[in-house]
């Protein structure tokens, strides 16, 4: 079985939960593809994908795994240096870290008032990437803020390495979520899998947990 992963949430997670569910399951042969594209399935022969992101592809049924929540984050010396946003359009003055690949929508960060409503606003900054986890390094060095998830940093903020900023208007956040084919039989060991993720992780991730 072929299970594609965004590389970090790939390298964090799904490895030792992979580990765990083989030698629950030793008769389940399992290959991890680490890859932010959206484009892996077909290229890759993929069984299950699992993507962390707005859905709009109405070929694939979506199988909910887990909440992600974001933040706005950023280093102690770079909000010494640059200071800390206030509010929303504070952005337009800092150095934002974006994601950039085909398909990828993170260059623009939607985030939600207090109101409940929600605005995107297209930021820039002098440094971008197709990496998650380059970005995570340059967040941590203090040359900008960055739109993580918590399963990427929540050991970080917990640490003061990483401070939260914008609080009271968080990034829009997608589910983590398990995708495969409308058409495709779903052999045993792929919902076999997808039980076991869903058992794992659930509506409280471990990861909240810890925060």
């Amino acid at each position: 079985m072929k299970v594609s992963a965004p590389v970090s949430f790939a390298r964090l997670h799904l490895a030792p939960l992979v580990a765990t569910f083989t030698q629950e399951y030793p008769q389940v042969q399992l290959q991890v593809v680490a890859s932010d594209r959206f484009d892996d399935f077909f290229h890759e022969q993929i069984d299950l994908l699992i993507r962390i992101a707005e859905l709009k592809d109405s070929n694939m049924v979506a199988r909910r795994l887990a909440p992600s929540r974001r933040v706005f984050c950023a280093s102690p010396e770079y909000l010494a240096r640059a200071g800390t946003p206030q509010v929303p359009a504070d952005l337009a003055k800092h150095n934002c870290l974006l994601l950039r690949f085909p398909g990828s929508q993170q260059w623009r960060w939607a985030l939600t008032h207090p109101s409940g409503r929600q605005e995107t606003l297209s930021l820039s900054g002098t440094m971008d990437s197709d990496n998650s986890e380059i970005l995570t390094s340059w967040c941590l060095a203090g040359h900008g803020i960055a739109m993580k998830d918590v399963w990427e940093v929540g050991p970080y903020l917990r640490d003061g390495t990483l401070c939260e900023v914008l609080a009271s208007h968080p990034p829009v956040s997608y589910p983590i979520t398990a995708l495969y084919p409308h058409s495709q039989y779903l052999p045993p060991r792929v919902r076999l899998f997808i039980d076991f993720l869903l058992a794992q992780l659930g509506e409280l991730p471990y990861w909240e947990e810890q925060c």
